[in-house]
Parts: C-alpha cells; sequence; structure tokens
C-alpha cells in the first residue's frame, strides 16, 4: 500500500490535477502550501512544483529521453574522472615538492 502511494505522488501530473493546480495559483496568489492543501492534498508537497513545471513544459525531465540521458551520464562520468585525475596530479605534485625540499634539507647538512 505505501509503495503505491508513493509511486502515485512522484508519477507524473494528469491533465486534471494540472488544471488544478493551474486554477489554485490564479485563486490563491501563487501560494504553492494552499494549492496543495486544497487542490491536490494526495501529491507530495516538496515536489509539486517541480512536477508542475515538468507538465507545462518549463522544467527539464530528463526521464522521457534515453539519449539525452545517456549523453549526460556519459558526460557526468568524464567530468568526474577527469577532476579526479587534476586533484591526483596537484597532491601528486605537492608531495614531490616537500620531498625534494627534505632531501635537499639534508643534503646541505
Amino acid at each position: 500500500m505505501a509503495l503505491a502511494v508513493r509511486r502515485f505522488k512522484n508519477s507524473p501530473l494528469t491533465p486534471q490535477e494540472t488544471s488544478l493546480i493551474e486554477e489554485g495559483l490564479k485563486l490563491f496568489k501563487m501560494d504553492w502550501m494552499a494549492v496543495w492543501k486544497c487542490m491536490v492534498p494526495h501529491r507530495d508537497t516538496s515536489s509539486l512544483s517541480r512536477q508542475y513545471r515538468t507538465a507545462v513544459g518549463k522544467q527539464k525531465s530528463y526521464k522521457g529521453d534515453e539519449l539525452k540521458r545517456e549523453k549526460r551520464h556519459a558526460y557526468e562520468k568524464q567530468r568526474r574522472k577527469s577532476k579526479a585525475l587534476n586533484s591526483r596530479k596537484s597532491t601528486d605534485a605537492g608531495h614531490t615538492k616537500w620531498v625534494h625540499m627534505w632531501t635537499n634539507m639534508f643534503q646541505d647538512s
């Protein structure tokens, strides 16, 4: 039962819910809490505005297009890999700098 409710709360808005939200936004002057309480209390309050923006086309949703999602995942993977490589290079360079300073200290003595 709880799984079905959770799935319903996260599912895309129906056209009827979208029109109810539009009426509520006009009536309650963009007060999302009032819209939620009076118009769509069965929805999750924290994600209602995002679901509405996705439904009317003002918010990007990566669920629909598989190709875009794959491109985004590949880009993020490459970005994380290069970021880790750059941070590893900078720590290695710092380490070798200290090693050279340390060995030079003892060679001068």
